[in-house]
C-alpha cells in the first residue's frame, strides 16, 4: 500500500468511477490516473488493468485502498455487472443496461451540469443519453475546441490540454423527450423495455453515430405509434448496400417488433437502384447471408448444391459470404419500376432452380417481394413472343378450354385419362401441355359439357346433368363416373332434347335424394340439430352442450357436421322442466321456513333432501319436501334447539351428558344431529318453573 494521498475528494452518489479517479489524480497533482496508480502502488499497473476496474468492484476498491481512499461511498462508484462476462449488462441506479449501450467513460458531458458541479455523471456514458434531461441541451463529445479525444485515464477532468474549459462549451438546445422515453422504458422494463432496447441496439448498428438522436426518436415513434420516421427510411436510401443487407441488424434481431420494423422499412423502400461502385467489402456469416437473401437454411443448401453462390461470387472463403456480392445478387434479381416484365411463371419449382435458370439466361427475373427476399422470386420465359415461333395448329390448355367451353383443369383431366391426346412439349421444346387444334374441334363436335347446355337452357349446371340423365341421356364422363370435374354428354343425344321442356322439368330424381321444393310436408325425423334443440328449450347452444354432456340429451352418431340429438330426449327433458312435481330448489327454503344456507348444509349435503340436477336448474320432488315437513314437525336441528332454549347450540352437549336430551341422526351421507321437539318443549317448561 502506498502513502496516504493528501487530497481525497468526497464522491458524489451518481459519479462515474473514471471521473472520480481523475478528480483524485488532479487534486494531488498527478499528470494522469496511470501515473498516480504506478507511483503509489508496488506493482506496475497499465491502463487496461485500471479501466477494467471500472466494472469490477473488488479491483476498484483495491485501487482506492492502495491510494489511501477508504470511503465506502467511493467503493460503490464502480459499475456493477449483471453477469460474469465482459458483455454482461451493467447496473446504474438499479437499472440494467446492455453493454453495447456504453461508450468510453468521461468523454460525453453536459457543459451546464459541469458548470454547476464539476464531476462526470454515470449516465453520461450511455450512448442513448444524448440530451441532458435537466437542461435540454445536447451532450458534447470530447473537446469542443480542438476535437481532442478524451482519455478515461487523463489527469484533468474539466480542462483540455489546449486550455479549453469544458464547462464553457457551447450549449446546443435539443429535445430531451426521446431520451426521457428511453430512460423510462429501461426503468419500467418488461416486454416494452426489451423491445425498446433491441430496437435501439439494432438501429445503432445500422445508422451513423452522428444521427443517434434521430435514430432514438425513430425508435420511439415505432415502438409507440408503429410509424416509420423519415430518419429511419433514410437508413436505406443513404446506404451503399442493398436494403436487405443494410438492415441486417434489424432482420437478425430476436425481437419480433424489430423484425416488423425491418419489414416495414423494406416495404416503404423505392424500387431497384444501382449499386455504389465504392461499396466497401465486408464478410457475412452464413446465417446473415440467409437473412439478407431471405431464404431458409434448407433453401440455402439447395442454392449451394445448384452452384448459385459460385455463379454470383458469394463465397468469401472459410465459410464466409461477401456482403457486396449478396447486394449485387439482390439487385440483379430485382425488377425496376420502368422495366416491362411478361407474365411470370407459376411457382412450381424450388428457389434454387429458379435462380439458377435466371443466372444461366434460360429465364429472366420477374422480381421478388423485398420484404420476403428471393424466397418469393418469380421468373418469366426468356424467349420473346414471336409470331413465327407459334404454330396455328397447336393449342395450349387455356385455348382448348375456350374451344370446349369448360375449365383448364377439366382439359388437364381429359388429357390425363386419355380423352384428349396431348403432348407435354411444344414444337420449340418448351414444357407446356399442347394438342392439335383439329383434334380439339373434332372433340367439340362430338361431346358437350353440362355447363354449355346449362347456359343455353338458363338453368344450373348440376341440375342440368340430373335432368338429362332423368330423360335417358347417359353421361359419358363426370364426378360419379370417372372422376371428371364436370359431366360430359354426347352432343348428338343432347341435340334431340327440347331445351324448353328441359327448363320446365319437375319431379326428376336428384343425386342427393332431395325432394323437389313444394312437395310433401317435411317429415319429422328421429333426430334434430343441437342448435334447434337449444332454441326449443330456451337455452344457449353452449348450455345445450352441457345438457348433452350430462346425458340429459342423447347424441346421435352421424357423419353430419352439425351435432344431432334425439328428438325424444329433447321432448323428455322439456317435459321435466315443466313438471309441477319438481320444485326449483330456490323456492324450497320458503316452504320449509329455513335459510338457503341451512337448507344446503343440513338437508341437501346430508342426503335428507335429494336434488335432481337438470344442469340448467336444480329441482326437488314435492314428495321429498312433504316428508321433510313431516320430520320437521317433530324434530329440530341443534341451531333451532339452542334458539328455543334461549342459548347456543354449544350448550346442548352438556344437556346430552346429563341425560336430559338425546340426539338422533337421520342423515345418509353426512351426520347431522336432530333433537325431539317434545324434549326441547319439556326443558322450556322446566326452565320457566325454575324462574318462578
Amino acid at each position: 500500500m502506498g502513502r496516504k494521498l493528501p487530497v481525497r475528494p468526497i464522491p458524489f452518489p451518481d459519479e462515474s468511477p473514471a471521473g472520480y479517479l481523475i478528480r483524485v489524480a488532479e487534486g494531488n497533482g498527478f499528470p494522469s490516473v496511470t501515473a498516480m496508480v504506478d507511483g503509489l502502488c508496488i506493482s506496475v499497473a497499465d491502463g487496461g488493468w485500471i479501466t477494467a476496474a471500472y466494472t469490477r468492484a473488488e479491483r476498484y476498491a483495491e485501487i482506492l485502498q492502495l491510494l489511501g481512499v477508504n470511503s465506502p461511498n467511493a467503493f460503490r462508484l464502480s459499475f456493477l455487472r449483471f453477469g460474469p462476462t465482459a458483455d454482461s449488462p451493467r447496473m446504474i441506479d438499479g437499472i440494467s443496461y446492455e453493454e453495447q449501450f456504453f461508450s468510453e467513460d468521461c468523454r460525453a458531458y453536459c457543459p451546464i451540469c459541469l458548470a454547476e458541479r464539476r464531476y462526470f455523471r454515470k449516465h453520461w456514458s450511455l450512448r442513448p443519453y444524448l440530451v441532458c434531461q435537466t437542461h435540454s441541451v445536447r451532450l458534447l463529445q470530447d473537446c469542443y475546441a480542438c476535437k481532442e479525444k478524451f482519455s478515461p485515464l487523463r489527469g484533468s477532468l474539466c480542462t483540455c490540454k489546449c486550455g479549453a474549459d469544458l464547462a464553457s462549451g457551447p450549449q446546443i438546445a435539443a429535445d430531451s423527450a426521446p431520451v426521457d422515453w428511453w430512460m423510462n422504458e429501461m426503468d419500467v422494463g418488461g416486454q416494452r423495455g426489451s423491445d425498446a432496447s433491441a430496437c435501439l441496439a439494432a438501429l445503432f448498428a445500422v445508422g451513423n453515430s452522428d444521427a443517434s438522436l434521430e435514430l432514438l426518436s425513430g425508435a420511439q415513434q415505432w415502438i409507440e405509434q408503429r410509424v416509420v420516421s423519415a430518419e429511419l427510411r433514410s437508413l436505406v436510401s443513404g446506404s451503399q448496400s442493398h436494403p436487405r443487407v443494410a438492415l441486417l441488424p434489424l432482420l437478425q434481431s430476436a425481437s419480433a417488433t424489430v423484425q416488423a420494423l425491418a419489414q416495414e422499412i423494406l416495404r416503404l423502400t423505392p424500387g431497384k437502384r444501382s449499386l455504389k461502385t465504392d461499396l466497401p467489402e465486408r464478410r457475412l456469416t452464413r446465417r446473415q447471408a440467409e437473412l439478407a437473401l431471405g431464404v431458409s437454411a434448407f433453401q440455402m443448401n439447395n442454392l449451394l448444391r445448384e452452384g448459385v453462390p459460385a455463379t454470383y461470387r458469394l463465397d468469401a472463403g472459410d465459410g464466409w459470404f461477401s456482403a457486396r456480392s449478396v447486394s449485387e445478387m439482390l439487385y440483379d434479381l430485382m425488377v425496376g419500376e420502368t422495366e416491362v416484365v411478361r407474365s411470370p411463371r407459376v411457382v412450381t419449382r424450388s428457389v434454387a432452380s429458379v435462380v439458377k435458370a435466371i443466372a444461366e439466361g434460360r429465364e429472366v427475373t420477374a422480381g421478388y417481394d423485398p420484404t420476403l427476399g428471393i424466397s418469393s422470386i418469380r421468373s418469366a420465359c426468356s424467349i420473346s413472343p414471336n409470331p413465327e415461333s407459334e404454330r396455328p395448329d397447336e393449342v395450349g390448355v387455356e385455348e382448348v378450354a375456350k374451344i370446349l367451353g369448360t375449365y383448364p383443369e377439366v382439359v388437364r383431366f381429359l388429357a390425363r385419362v386419355g380423352w384428349l391426346e396431348c403432348r407435354d412439349r411444344d414444337h420449340i421444346n418448351r414444357k407446356r401441355l399442347v394438342t392439335g387444334r383439329e383434334m380439339v374441334e373434332c372433340f367439340a363436335r362430338k361431346y358437350v359439357f353440362a355447363g354449355e347446355i346449362a347456359k343455353r337452357a338458363n338453368i344450373g349446371a348440376t341440375s342440368t346433368a340430373e335432368r338429362l340423365m332423368a330423360l335417358g341421356v347417359p353421361a359419358v364422363a363426370g364426378p360419379k363416373i370417372d372422376g371428371c370435374l364436370v359431366y360430359m354428354f354426347e352432343r348428338d343425344l343432347v341435340d334431340r332434347i327440347d331445351l324448353a321442356s328441359l327448363q320446365t322439368m319437375k319431379g326428376y330424381p336428384t343425386a342427393t335424394g332431395r325432394k323437389p321444393a313444394g312437395n310433401a310436408t317435411k317429415r319429422t325425423g328421429f333426430e334434430m340439430p343441437l342448435a334447434e334443440a337449444a332454441e326449443l328449450l330456451g337455452v344457449s347452444v353452449q348450455t345445450a352442450k352441457r345438457l348433452m354432456a350430462g346425458h340429459h340429451l342423447r347424441r346421435v352418431g352421424s357423419l353430419s357436421r352439425s351435432v344431432l340429438v334425439t328428438r325424444g330426449s329433447v321432448q323428455r327433458f322439456k317435459k321435466m322442466l315443466s313438471d309441477p312435481e319438481l320444485v326449483p330448489i330456490d323456492a324450497v327454503p320458503a316452504i320449509l321456513g329455513v335459510g338457503s344456507g341451512a337448507l344446503e348444509v343440513t338437508y341437501v349435503q346430508s342426503g335428507l333432501l335429494p336434488v335432481v340436477d337438470l344442469t340448467v336448474s336444480r329441482r326437488v320432488r314435492r314428495a321429498d319436501i312433504a316428508r321433510l315437513q313431516e320430520m320437521r314437525a317433530n324434530y329440530v336441528t341443534a341451531d333451532e334447539a339452542g334458539k328455543l332454549l334461549g342459548g347456543h347450540r354449544s350448550h346442548l352437549p352438556n344437556l346430552e351428558a346429563r341425560g336430559e336430551i338425546s340426539p338422533i341422526s337421520f342423515a345418509k351421507s353426512r351426520s347431522v344431529k336432530f333433537y325431539a321437539l317434545a324434549d326441547i318443549r319439556r326443558l322450556q317448561r322446566c326452565a320457566a318453573k325454575a324462574v318462578r
